[in-house]
């Protein structure tokens, strides 16, 4: 429910942001802050600014990629990803590696709203569904 709230408050300060010039986009700014320390939706600022971030870089046609692993991917591996998510998505790739100690192996990758699973766990899961059904 807050990243949807972030979503539709970022959304609609960057609209209203869109074309102005420097002394009006510091005006919204200052009515948007205090409009959520009113409202006591501060705690909403780390993912409304990580929602900003998302929708500049997808106007200038570039996503956020999460690739999640064990252990770090070669060049190679990250290459093959980013391709992959470049070649879905038609855009360019922004990337970040995470590390997920407690994965068996295998990736996740996000971006946008989707996730794609490629993790052992979660082949293991599907296994133990297909014998059980």
């Amino acid at each position: 429910m807050k990243k949807d709230k972030a979503k539709i408050l970022a959304r609609g300060v960057y609209a209203a942001m869109s074309g102005k010039d420097e002394s009006q986009v510091e005006t919204i700014v200052n009515n948007f802050l205090a409009y959520l320390k009113e409202h006591h939706l501060n705690s909403l600022i780390p993912q409304v600014l990580e929602e900003l971030e998302n929708i500049y870089l997808s106007q200038k046609g570039v996503i956020k990629t999460t690739i999640s692993t064990k252990d770090k991917l070669s060049d190679k591996e990250v290459k093959q990803i980013v391709d992959l998510v470049s070649q879905k998505s038609g855009k360019q790739v922004q990337v970040k590696e995470a590390e997920d100690k407690d994965s068996f192996g295998g990736a996740v990758i996000k971006y946008e709203d989707k996730v794609i699973d490629l993790s052992i766990k979660k082949q293991l899961n599907n296994l133990a569904k297909q014998l059980a059904s």
